[in-house]
């Protein structure tokens, strides 16, 4: 069974894959985050038929996730995390164990189009300095989900109307991407105190810093279900509407100005703490519910408490809220 402890990590195992046989799927290794996906994991894994090295970071599901991975792709590689890590730390995981130059980040939510993933690779192949290509993503309703954002810009903004052409850009949505290996652990990885959301504007941010390409490649298409990587609960919003606030306000604090963002996290705890007196009397519980989680997130910022409090590989990760009063330089 090919199953690794994450709480137990070493280092990336294996040798480079031969690529003899000149398909570009043998210089990628495809990572998948999942938890509690079984629903959908395995049409996303079946769209990589053709993958050599799959690896699925399961953050510790409680459903039949890992057994659908197996079935849809046997020679999956499946890390059972202890804990939920959150979807940054566990790809980072997954990177970890890569031996590829280039992987393949995607949601369990996605499935690859015949093709898309030799087009990335080959535009990759085609340039040295491009770190990550990007795919068209594509919406149940088959719309273009495309997300940009301008060099000084730390919120992005989604194109009406898609490229006709591959264009350079300085935001990579997180959904689906190619990242040539190095770039990726030149820059670390995803920043491992934003549990969810948020991860990709600060990643897009590091990159452009460093002077890497990003590059998004239209002429590949992955359908993105677009936020069904679990199913609905009360416990699934929560998470998504506190940590949307978080990750938000983290961001905002370690690029720009620390003092406006502990304002603005004042602002969104009054506005949604106000809704809430609102909206209990009126028993709109579902209202209730996500207007406090995002007033609960921006106190929880306001006093420095982390997005986590988990452990990976016996390190505490820091207090994300102990923030710079410095941007990165």
């Amino acid at each position: 069974e090919n199953v690794v402890r994450a709480d137990v990590l070493t280092a990336a195992a294996g040798n480079r894959m031969s690529s003899s046989d000149g398909s570009p799927w043998n210089l990628v290794t495809a990572v998948v985050v999942a938890h509690n996906s079984a629903h959908l994991v395995g049409d996303c894994l079946r769209a990589l038929a053709p993958a050599r090295h799959v690896i699925v970071v399961d953050n510790a599901s409680t459903d039949a996730t890992r057994a659908v991975a197996r079935a849809a792709f046997p020679s999956v590689e499946i890390v059972e995390n202890p804990l939920n890590m959150g979807y940054g730390t566990a790809n980072n995981v997954g990177f970890e164990r890569a031996a590829t130059p280039y992987v393949l980040l995607l949601n369990p939510d996605t499935v690859a189009e015949i093709g898309a993933v030799e087009r990335l690779v080959a535009a990759a192949e085609a340039d040295p300095r491009v770190a990550v290509v990007a795919p068209l993503l594509l919406s149940p309703d088959g719309r273009p989900e495309v997300y940009v954002m301008g060099p000084s810009e730390r919120r992005h903004h989604r194109l009406s109307v898609p490229p006709d052409g591959p264009i350079c850009t300085w935001f990579i949505m997180g959904a689906a991407m190619l990242w040539r290996l190095s770039a990726w652990r030149a820059l670390g990885g995803y920043d491992e105190n934003i549990f969810l959301y948020g991860e990709d504007t600060d990643l897009s941010l590091r990159c452009a810093r460093a002077g890497h390409s990003m590059v998004l490649l239209p002429e590949a298409v992955v359908r993105h279900l677009g936020g069904r990587s679990q199913l609905p609960s009360v416990q699934t919003r929560w998470r998504r509407d506190w940590h949307m606030i978080w990750g938000h306000l983290y961001v905002e604090s370690k690029w720009g100005d620390p003092a406006a963002t502990r304002a603005e996290a004042r602002r969104i705890l009054i506005r949604h703490g106000l809704k809430v007196l609102l909206y209990v009397p009126l028993l709109r519980l579902r209202r209730v519910l996500g207007n406090l989680a995002r007033a609960h997130a921006a106190l929880a910022f306001l006093r420095g408490r982390p997005s986590w409090s988990g452990r990976r590989g016996g390190i505490a990760q820091p207090d994300a809220g102990r923030l710079s009063s410095e941007k990165p330089q």
